[in-house]
């Protein structure tokens, strides 16, 4: 690979190298630096193994039989975009008789990503990471909770962390 790749965005780049080394089967340094020809290289089918890969742990996943083990459709979504950041015909969608495009935007992506939408409102596969805030209705069960036990790390100690923490916010 030679640097004569035009376009760099840090928070991109590793996904572009991580891509082309599951291509090669090459571990390249994060980085490296790729010619248009390394990019002209990556295919639908590569970029549909790669995500495959990353979220079920094999490259032909079987739909309504294999659910996604490791991430969730926003991190197929990231890994995307990220991708098409990167590729030298950014704006076409993938034509697989002509190899021309962005293989981004190939149909094989788009019904993968559509599949692991549906295994997340099937509450199968991998489990959200989101946090969010407790609800009053939560904080004052825990602190019911927390005031039944009698002694005085729960009764007190715990109680009264609690709520100084909860009027800082």
């Amino acid at each position: 690979s030679t640097n004569t790749t035009t376009r760099y965005k840090r928070e991109y780049h590793r996904y572009i190298v991580s891509l082309l080394s599951f291509i090669d089967g090459t571990n390249y340094s994060r980085d490296t630096m790729f010619s248009r020809d390394d990019l002209l290289r990556v295919t639908g089918p590569h970029v549909y193994q790669w995500m495959a890969k990353k979220a079920f742990g094999k490259v032909d996943p079987q739909f309504d039989i294999d659910y996604p083990t490791t991430c969730r459709s926003s991190t197929l979504l990231m890994m995307k975009k990220a991708v098409s950041y990167y590729m030298p015909h950014r704006l076409p969608t993938w034509d697989s008789v002509h190899q021309y495009g962005n293989p981004t935007k190939s149909s094989e992506i788009g019904d993968l990503l559509t599949y692991v939408r549906r295994c997340e409102a099937w509450q199968v596969g991998v489990c959200t990471c989101a946090k969010r805030d407790m609800s009053i209705d939560e904080f004052r069960a825990l602190l019911d909770r927390l005031v039944e036990k009698q002694d005085f790390k729960h009764h007190y100690k715990y109680t009264t962390m609690i709520k100084y923490q909860f009027h800082l916010c």
